[in-house]
């Protein structure tokens, strides 16, 4: 199960990801601009 508070805009950053292509998925300074801008950082 996942929770998603609205607060964390945690849902909208899901909802930009669903309406993505796979070229845009295989853009890193694109997903890097957006994980930024929903302040989501993901590390290797």
């Amino acid at each position: 199960m996942l929770t998603i508070f609205k607060q964390g805009r945690f849902d909208l950053y899901l909802e930009r990801l669903s309406y993505m292509t796979d070229e845009q998925f295989q853009d890193t300074p694109l997903m890097q601009s957006l994980a930024e801008e929903f302040d989501i950082y993901v590390t290797n």
